[in-house]
């Protein structure tokens, strides 16, 4: 199989966050509130993505301008941003990840993070832990219009290692992250150590399930020699 570049996703991939979501919710539909939004459409939405996600529309469908949503939507990202920096001094290393960056270096694959994380606190975790020399692009959420499970957000990131998508692994533990790479016909790897489940990451279309970023190597060796 011939895999020219590998593309992780941070969050319950590389490393655990300790973003309290549910505080984070609450805040976030707290200023929505404030700006007279009724908020029945967003309590069924349950992550904080969703609700982002699906600002837009709401927002529009209750009267509101592309600016007035623009300014809202600036106020929500500042509002998770908070979070973020918090949470990036108190987050850790999953076991075995600074081993598979060193693994993915070594090789000679091209590697590449892309985050739903803003770009402040991902280069914040970077520095803390001096994981920048690992990546040849870093791709938060500030860095395209339109984030995972879009193409674009993927797709800028191959663009720069200068790849093609069947030649990629993408490393993930989400159903976004899943979708994601199948969009655009990359190898999708999930890992166990975040939100979603085995079951659910099976569900997504992963090709492969790792129970941790640790054992990537491994895979990646067999990999090369099919």
């Amino acid at each position: 199989m011939n895999i020219c570049g590998v593309i992780f996703d941070l969050d319950g991939t590389l490393v655990y966050y300790s973003v309290d979501r549910n505080k984070l919710r609450i805040e976030l539909l707290n200023r929505l509130r404030l700006h007279n939004i009724p908020l029945s459409s967003f309590l069924r939405l349950k992550s904080i993505w969703s609700i982002i996600k699906n600002f837009y529309y709401i927002a529009e469908s209750n009267g509101l301008d592309n600016g007035e949503r623009r300014r809202i939507l600036f106020e929500l990202y500042g509002i998770i941003e908070n979070y973020e920096l918090d949470a990036a001094k108190k987050l850790s290393l999953i076991p075995g990840a600074l081993t598979a960056l060193k693994y993915v270096r070594n090789m000679g694959y091209k590697s590449a993070l892309y985050t739903l994380c803003g770009r402040k606190p991902t280069l914040k975790v970077l520095e803390r832990f001096d994981l920048m020399k690992f990546f040849d692009a870093v791709i938060t959420r500030d860095d395209v219009e339109n984030v995972k499970p879009h193409p674009e957000h993927l797709l800028k990131a191959i663009s720069i290692l200068n790849v093609k998508p069947r030649e990629v692994v993408v490393v993930g533990d989400s159903v976004l992250d899943a979708e994601c790479a199948k969009n655009i016909g990359a190898i999708f790897i999930g890992v166990k150590t975040g939100v979603r489940s085995e079951a659910e990451l099976r569900a997504s279309g992963a090709d492969y399930i790792l129970n941790s970023v640790s054992e990537l190597p491994s895979l990646l060796y067999l990999l090369s020699s099919i």
